[in-house]
């Protein structure tokens, strides 16, 4: 498996929505378009992962109840934070990191 269909496969994975349990749903990010090592880049790759979790998650523009609003915006900052972390591209890890309230990537996927 080359390279980029490699990556895919681990940014779908990485998408899940962990709070969906019992329906677990992944979104593939396209990234062969993204200069992840450009600002530019970097900031549409971080924009795509936030849009991605938000449908994985089943974020909603609806109005909803604080609970569900507050489950569903956790589910987008696990599932973000895993996506980050298995990009493993530090300019995005680096945005994320700045605009993320406490923000960070998952345990374990940082780098020592």
């Amino acid at each position: 498996m080359n390279r980029p269909m490699l990556l895919a496969a681990a940014m779908a994975c990485a998408l899940v929505a962990p709070a969906l349990a019992e329906e677990a749903r992944s979104i593939r990010v396209q990234r062969a378009d993204l200069n992840l090592q450009s600002e530019a880049g970097a900031d549409a790759m971080l924009n795509r992962i936030e849009r991605a979790a938000e449908r994985a998650c089943g974020v909603t523009t609806a109005r909803v109840d604080l609970a569900t609003f507050n489950n569903g915006r956790a589910c987008v900052e696990e599932t973000m934070a895993s996506a980050i972390g298995a990009l493993n591209a530090p300019l995005v890890t680096a945005l994320y990191e700045d605009r993320m309230p406490g923000g960070g990537v998952a345990q374990g996927d940082a780098q020592p």
